[in-house]
């Protein structure tokens, strides 16, 4: 999955609407273009604010998915040291990834 298709995929999860010209907006913002759309893959600031919408359950299966899928930690979950350093050092692109999964939006690459 390109980076563009992650960022407008994780953008539409979080309430962005497209317009008419690919321009985007959301409760009275505005972007432009795609490229002025926060930029979830290399920024964990965005990233905090898109994991914002997963509550309850979907949460869970984002720490899940984090770990196991996208960080490859072995199971069982046992918030256990190394996994909690895990979910602390993870990047926004591994969130990202873990994200997109959560919500069902996630392409493999071909």
């Amino acid at each position: 999955m390109s980076p563009e298709k992650q960022r407008v995929a994780i953008a539409e999860a979080c309430g962005w609407k497209r317009g008419e010209s690919e321009c985007w907006w959301k409760n009275g913002f505005w972007a432009m273009f795609n490229d002025d759309l926060p930029d979830y893959l290399n920024d964990l600031n965005a990233m905090h604010e898109a994991e914002k919408v997963l509550n309850g359950v979907r949460r869970a299966v984002f720490e899940f998915a984090l770990l196991h899928e996208v960080l490859k930690r072995p199971e069982p979950f046992n918030y256990d040291r190394g996994d909690i350093m895990a979910v602390i050092t993870a990047t926004a692109a591994q969130r990202a990834e873990a994200f997109l999964r959560t919500v069902g939006k996630w392409e493999k690459s071909a």
